[in-house]
């Protein structure tokens, strides 16, 4: 571990007094506050060696050891914040003897040569994760904090975890984290612990009582909270029959309850399902037999029409016989038809020749001018030969004829050669031979079928035949209507046969559809009757199974009701545990609380040993880097006035002493490991005797209100007694009660008789503090001393008593610059004069005039061959001014002049070279100081140069109002070493 330490420091000035032998008073030349402290014993080892000692002071601490005393063991450290800082931005330092230094903090950073620079806080930037930086001209830079103090040689950390090697912090450090652990496990069992009255606790009660322990899950107050459920816990404020849960234990049973609530509905879910069912498979039974009875209809309904089907098709076979008879009668007609006509077309055929010859006889014999009635009588006889109108035929070509033949037949014309012929119809007359119409004649008459010539009187043969194959015709023609009537009805029959048989298939088909309908129908209902089966089988199943579930839950009923009694079984064995782990609690936090106070969080370092304070800033820790380490342990002790912390005890490399104390909380005893022991008694709370036991020794003490008075050893037999003036000491009697002492035996007297004497005066009266003191000891030396303004020491020497220097003075000034300027800051100055041995010195007038000088000559010189360092010492008493808060000690520094201190007077010594520009030198009084004041002024001589003279001179400003009444005691000039330094605050010299 390498801590730099600043290594000069300027602590306030002290003078130590031996006090009855084993005892000594520290004054504070400052306040003029005696400190009286006197050893106890070493509880320490050879390792790290540890003297506990007493020491009063006039604080009103109490600590337990008597009013205003104090162990070397009480030391402090406590953080002070400002403003709204989370972390202490001082830390005041109470040391053995209750004297306070105080650490302020300082931010800096490193530039790129590695040179450390000053900043202010308000130019850190603090980012989330507590990483500082500071922005220098556009570069950033990591900014680190630490702390400095300038009354003693120490060095604050607060970062624990970063003194690496020290492996008595890495143990403690990992103690800590252990406990922390411990205690962190213990607290989340306990937040989850419940209490029940096991007589409410029931798996069909969804109510019962549950006492928390924590109610709502924090760890605040806990630990009273655990001891009130301790006690209410043995007291049986939680039921008679108290059983401990876990959170999850009560999760667990409200677990069970939801289950017994779940498996409850499951029940009657299953019992109002199997109803259902129950009620679905009458159902299915009940259209199961509607299904069976529609059956059975529907098979009447196939066998009605099965035997309707079966008549039919004996209707059909006689109908089909029926018509059959009716085929055969009509192909009998048909041939009988077929016969009729055959013989009709032979007479058409007939008829057809002879009407042909008869409408050629009728054109031959037609008239010229008529014509047409050829044509008709033509057509007459051409249709007389169709066998149903041959006869109105021939009655037609009869009336149609132009002239009538023999035999009946109307002649139309005359016959005579040349007679004139007149038309019947159209009344013509025309010339016509006989011999033409003879011709005529015998050809119709050949035609007409007659083999004859027909004369004048035959032309009714070729008529007559054919009226009668028109009567031949005419009953071939009635013959056929008959036949065809007679086939009409047969065809009419045939025709209600065939729709009686369509009707009939018809009948048939309809019945086959219908048949095929109901079948069909017939086919569903045995599927739905199938499907009703197989409905009622998974009907059935699923009861089955809804019997198997609620045994299941049945089951699972009874195991949540083991489970439930087997949680409380344990909830009652957990009490026991519960009990255990709030003690372990307690017990572990008060564990803890030990450690911490033992366990450093911030220290102090020193060369070679290391101070360490807990959190609430006790001193507990004592180690260095050998691992070896005290222990100052700090407990809590019953008092009268209730628990009260105290040191218990002081453990060096696990060697224990005690502390003892009594009833009232002070100090009663204190046993070392080896054995020895010192106890302690009061009087009105006040330390009044010490006794080292073995030893025959005991130190008794006596007060003056505050103030000690009387220090007596009775083992030496010395007695001191002081005396105080405005609450400083001024008087010091140091007396015993032994006479002589011989080789045999010790004389006593029976009043003490007086040693030495001393007597301490204050230059300055009612001030803060002191600039000059001097410690005189009646016919012996006195000690004088010179102070700078923070009460630190400038210079000391002690006198004869005929006032000459028992040894040569040595001086000193050490000074911390306050300005303002950020670039000053923190810096450190100052100087150092020792004067030399064996050499004269010079003594120079010290009444000097005013502005007037004396010289020192290069033969004043010649005493002091090879010397270059010198010192003008002066001391001077001012009247008393006002002082301001202030006060320049002495400075040589060339811009310190008057016109930046008006309020001093100097001391030039002006050095004179051969050929030279002459060198000064100033040394400065500060007239606010009404007391005396001392000065040591520096000089150099140039050894290149040669030496003219030294003018020594003092000088004031015109405005001082004593410029013309200054005075000096004790000037002289003195060959001396010297040094003059400036460091900045990391020692570096600047």
């Amino acid at each position: 571990m390498n801590v730099k330490l600043k290594e000069r420091i300027a602590p306030k000035a002290k003078h130590s007094f031996d006090l009855a032998d084993g005892v000594e008073g520290q004054l504070t030349l400052a306040t003029g506050e005696l400190v009286t402290v006197f050893e106890n014993t070493d509880v320490g080892d050879v390792k790290i060696p540890l003297i506990v000692s007493h020491a009063h002071t006039k604080s009103n601490e109490d600590l337990g050891m008597g009013k205003g005393w104090r162990l070397s063991l009480h030391q402090r450290l406590d953080g002070v914040t400002t403003g709204n800082d989370d972390e202490p931005s001082e830390f005041v330092y109470i040391d053995a003897v209750g004297e306070k230094h105080t650490f302020t903090e300082y931010y800096f950073y490193e530039d790129t040569d590695g040179r450390k620079e000053r900043v202010t806080k308000d130019q850190v930037v603090v980012a989330l994760d507590g990483y500082m930086t500071v922005d220098i001209d556009g570069q950033v830079y990591e900014v680190e904090r630490d702390f400095e103090c300038d009354t003693m040689n120490a060095h604050l950390s607060t970062k624990i975890n970063d003194l690496t090697g020290v492996k008595f912090l890495e143990q403690r450090n990992e103690n800590e984290r252990q406990l922390n652990d411990q205690i962190k496990n213990i607290e989340e069992n306990l937040r989850d612990v419940v209490a029940i009255d096991s007589k409410t606790l029931d798996l069909d009660n969804d109510d019962f009582v549950m006492h928390k322990l924590s109610e709502d899950n924090s760890v605040e107050n806990l630990e009273s909270k655990s001891k009130e459920f301790l006690s209410a816990l043995k007291d049986g404020k939680f039921g008679n029959d108290t059983i401990i849960l876990e959170k999850s234990g009560i999760a667990q049973i409200d677990k069970l309850i939801m289950q017994r609530r779940l498996l409850n509905r499951q029940k009657e879910s299953i019992t109002s399902q199997d109803a259902t069912l129950g009620i679905q498979h009458n159902l299915l039974n009940t259209q199961h037999a509607s299904l069976s009875v529609q059956q059975n209809t529907i098979q009447q309904q196939r066998s009605a029409l099965e035997l309707q089907h079966r008549m039919l098709e004996t209707q059909e076979t006689s109908l089909t016989n029926q018509r059959d008879a009716l085929f055969i009668q009509d192909e009998a007609l048909q041939i009988q038809h077929r016969q009729l006509a055959s013989q009709r077309r032979g007479m058409e055929s007939q008829s057809r020749s002879l009407h042909s010859e008869r409408d050629r006889l009728s054109r031959t014999f037609s008239c010229p001018n008529c014509a047409s009635v050829t044509s008709t009588f033509a057509q007459n006889v051409a249709n007389a030969g169709d066998n149903t109108n041959f006869e109105r035929a021939r009655e037609a070509a009869q009336s149609y004829a132009p002239f009538t033949f023999s035999g009946g037949v109307t002649r139309p014309f005359t016959s005579s050669v040349t007679d004139i012929h007149r038309c019947n119809a159209c009344s013509t007359e025309f010339p016509r031979k006989q011999t033409e119409l003879n011709h005529q004649r015998n050809l119709l008459g050949a035609h007409l079928g007659s083999s004859q010539l027909v004369s004048a009187g035959g032309e009714g043969n070729v008529f007559t035949q054919a009226a009668l194959i028109n009567q031949q015709q005419n009953n071939i023609g009635s013959t056929d209507d008959t036949a065809n009537s007679q086939r009409n009805a047969l065809r009419i029959q045939r025709e209600d046969i065939n729709r009686q048989l369509s009707h009939m298939f018809s009948q048939l088909s309809a019945n086959s559809a219908q048949d095929l309908d109901l079948a069909t129908q017939q086919d569903n209902i045995s599927n739905q009757q199938a499907d009703i089966r197989i409905q009622q089988a998974d009907i059935s199943r699923q009861r089955e199974e809804l019997t198997n579930q609620q045994t299941d839950i049945d089951l699972q009923l009874n195991n949540a009701r083991n489970q439930f009694s087997l949680i409380i079984k344990q909830g009652r064995r957990r009490v026991s545990f519960a009990c255990d782990m709030i003690i372990d609690y307690v017990n572990t936090l008060e564990q803890r609380r030990k450690f911490l106070k033992q366990h450093p969080k911030a220290v102090l370092i020193g060369e070679g040993t290391i101070l360490g304070f807990g959190e609430n800033g006790r001193f507990n820790t004592i180690f260095n880097d050998d691992e070896n380490y005290t222990s100052i342990v700090w407990g809590e002790i019953e008092t009268n006035a209730g628990r009260q912390d105290r040191i218990i005890s002081v453990e060096v490399n696990e060697k224990v002493s005690v502390l003892n104390y009594d009833r009232d909380g002070l100090l009663e005893s204190l046993t070392c490991y080896n054995g020895q022991r010192v106890i302690y008694s009061y009087y009105d709370g006040l330390l009044s005797e010490v006794e080292y036991c073995g030893l025959d020794e005991k130190i008794l003490i006596k007060y003056a209100g505050a103030d000690i008075v009387q220090v007596e050893n009775t083992y030496t037999k010395l007695i001191s007694e002081m005396s105080y003036e405005n609450n400083r000491l001024t008087g010091l009697s140091n007396q015993s009660y032994i006479d002589k002492i011989s080789d045999s035996e010790v004389l006593t007297l029976a009043e003490p008789k007086e040693v030495t004497k001393t007597k301490i005066s204050y230059s300055v009266d009612g001030l803060a503090y002191a600039s000059y003191i001097v410690i005189d000891v009646e016919n012996e030396n006195s000690m004088h001393y010179y102070l700078n303004f923070d009460g630190s020491l400038s210079a000391s020497f002690s006198k004869n008593c005929d006032g000459s220097f028992t040894e040569k003075p040595s001086f000193s000034l050490l000074l911390g610059d306050n300005s303002n300027d950020i670039e000053r800051r923190g810096k450190l100055w100052g100087y150092s004069v020792n004067e030399l041995e064996g050499y004269d010195y010079i003594e120079i007038d010290r009444n000097l005039a005013v502005e007037g000088h004396v010289s020192i000559t290069a033969a004043d010189f010649a005493r002091f061959e090879g010397i270059t360092e010198f010192v003008v010492s002066a001391s001077t008493t001012i009247g008393k001014h006002e002082r301001l808060e202030r006060s320049f000690h002495t400075s040589f520094r060339p811009e310190l002049d008057s016109r930046a201190w008006p309020h001093a007077f100097t001391l030039i010594a002006t050095v004179r070279y051969e050929g030279f520009l002459p060198e000064r030198f100033i040394g400065s009084f500060d007239s606010r100081i009404a007391s005396k004041q001392f000065l040591a002024l520096p000089i150099t001589i140039d050894k290149t140069k040669r030496l003219s003279s030294i003018a020594i001179q003092q000088w004031m400003p015109f405005t001082h109002p004593l410029r013309l009444t200054p005075m000096l005691d004790d000037i002289r000039f003195t060959p001396c070493e010297w040094s003059y330094f400036e460091e900045d605050e990391w020692g570096n010299e600047t």
